[in-house]
């Protein structure tokens, strides 16, 4: 749990740093999503999963120096 749990922030550091408003990273077992914003994922997200998918779990990061940061973790149908 713990090495998922490093994977994610630095995929979420890294994925982050770019200009595009989100970022969607697929895995052999799951989908997420990371972006400042929760609806530039949501947008995303429908976009890709054509409007048929479950969103299984949404985290929110705060950072001090930094813009805070969304995670969903979601599933195309």
């Amino acid at each position: 749990m713990r090495e998922i749990t490093l994977l994610l922030i630095t995929i979420l550091i890294t994925s982050c740093a770019s200009d595009d408003d989100y970022k969607l990273v697929g895995t052999s077992k799951t989908d997420f999503c990371f972006s400042a914003e929760r609806k530039d994922c949501m947008r995303a997200i429908d976009k890709k999963c054509k409007s048929n998918y479950i969103i299984k779990s949404e985290k929110n990061y705060e950072y001090y120096l930094e813009s805070d940061r969304i995670v969903l973790e979601y599933k195309c149908k």
